[in-house]
Order: structure tokens, then sequence, then C-alpha cells
């Protein structure tokens, strides 16, 4: 049920594939445990064409990890630093990785899904 949400700086797609970044991030999700059997994680990206960081114009990878509201914060960390991991394994000099686990609401998420 995770949703993994890459964000970046367009910049990066000179030096990453970013096939291969959404692969890694989504393999990061499923090596942490979290996910019996891959567990429906949508994993995308989205490439942001201007970019400031501070002072700079560095490149940058973020992944928001919204997952439903019941880990605890040592299950989220490992999550998030698994998945840093596995963007430097892939992108090694891209400036800044960083990931977040942000919980959703239980009682505020609906679903609904049509199998063709």
């Amino acid at each position: 049920m995770p949703h993994l949400v890459i964000a970046y700086a367009q910049a990066i797609e000179s030096e990453v594939n970013i096939a291969h970044l959404v692969d890694a991030v989504h393999q990061g999700a499923v090596d942490s445990g979290l996910f019996p059997d891959g567990y429906d994680i949508k994993t995308r990206a989205l490439a942001y064409q201007h970019v400031r960081m501070g002072d700079t114009q560095d490149t940058f990878i973020h992944v928001t990890v919204r997952l439903l509201s019941g880990r605890n914060d040592e299950q989220k960390s490992k999550l998030t630093l698994g998945i840093v991991q596995h963007i430097r394994a892939l992108a090694p000099r891209v400036s800044c990785v960083t990931a977040e686990a942000v919980d959703m609401n239980r009682a505020a998420y609906s679903k609904d899904v049509v199998h063709n």
C-alpha cells in the first residue's frame, strides 16, 4: 500500500537512469521487510526543472514514503535509511539524497481498485 514519490532535480538525468532510480527506491522499500511480497508498493518519480537549494543550484533526490499509520519510528528509520543507501549506490555524485516516512491517517484513506 505504500506510495513512494521520488522528487529529483532534472539535471541528474544526464548521469542517473531514472527507471533504475525507481527500481532502486522500490527495492529499498521491499528490502525493509515492512511490506510482505511487495505489498502493492507504488513507486513513481517527478522531475523538477528549476531547483535552488540555499545559495546553490545543486542536485537532489528526495523520497517521500506515504504509508498507513501504525509503524514505529525504528521501522520507519530502517525503511528510509535503506532507501537512501539504495539511491547512493546508484547516484553517488548527487549532492543531496534524503527520504522521509509520512503517516497517512487510516480513517481518512480511501482506495478503489479495478483489475482488468
